[in-house]
């Protein structure tokens, strides 16, 4: 799956909200969010058929070093949102955004698994600045 702008931009966004949790900050989740490609994990059809471990590994090897439980725990949540973004969620976030709709924006992000109302205030901040 080759991903348009708007929609490498909403995955890029989404993964930096949800790797700057925890005190790790935004500077250090946008670093290895651009690691993804050296390790596999640009493209959300393909990362959600993985499973959490071999997420897990890969973002490790991007530089995520969180620790077994916490890495393996964002593995998961990376997980559902890439199979929420491969389905039909970057059609309803460029709807919703184009519309300026954002509340159905962060209802639709809070509706996957692990994305909570943190990641949704970091990813629509992100989303600010994108555009």
């Amino acid at each position: 799956m080759t991903l348009s702008g708007f929609d490498e931009g909403v995955f890029k966004d989404l993964m930096t909200a949800l790797l700057a949790v925890n005190s790790w900050s935004l500077e250090r989740a946008y670093s290895v969010v651009q690691q993804f490609a050296t390790v596999g994990l640009t493209d959300p059809a393909e990362v959600s058929r993985m499973d959490a471990s071999a997420v897990a590994e890969r973002l490790q090897e991007a530089g995520y070093q969180r620790g077994h439980y916490i890495t393996l725990l964002i593995a998961t949540r990376v997980l559902h949102a890439a199979l929420a973004l491969a389905t039909d969620g970057f059609e309803r976030i460029g709807r919703h955004e184009a519309a300026g709709d954002i509340a159905n924006v962060k209802a639709f992000l809070l509706s996957i698994h692990g994305v909570g109302p943190q990641v949704v205030r970091t990813f629509l901040a992100l989303r600010r600045q994108d555009t």
